[in-house]
């Protein structure tokens, strides 16, 4: 499985910063079984100081898919494409491929 999307949940991160990120990093799908909202949810992490930290999710219509395909022992990465946003009061986003 392979494909392009955005990060979702990068407004409620206000514990990482998201302008220091820039295009070409790598990220790190990580499956979350007991999430309590989402049975299907994946985490996505970026590197930051060389210590990962959580900056969003992968959107559920793509968890779905994924998650079937984690639990049986694929594993998933990703980089980011596009970093979005930041000026003019606006969160910034963060657009990324995976596979």
């Amino acid at each position: 499985m392979q494909g392009f999307s955005k990060v979702v949940g990068t407004t409620f991160r206000d514990d990482v910063d998201l302008s220091k990120l820039k295009v070409g990093d790598d990220l790190i799908l990580v499956r979350e079984k007991d999430n309590q909202y989402d049975p299907n949810a994946v985490a996505i992490y970026a590197n930051f100081d060389d210590k990962a930290k959580q900056i969003g999710y992968v959107k559920r219509e793509l968890a779905q898919d994924m998650a079937k395909l984690m639990d049986a022992g694929e594993v998933m990465v990703g980089e980011i494409t596009q970093i979005t946003g930041g000026h003019d009061g606006q969160n910034h986003g963060v657009n990324y491929k995976f596979w």
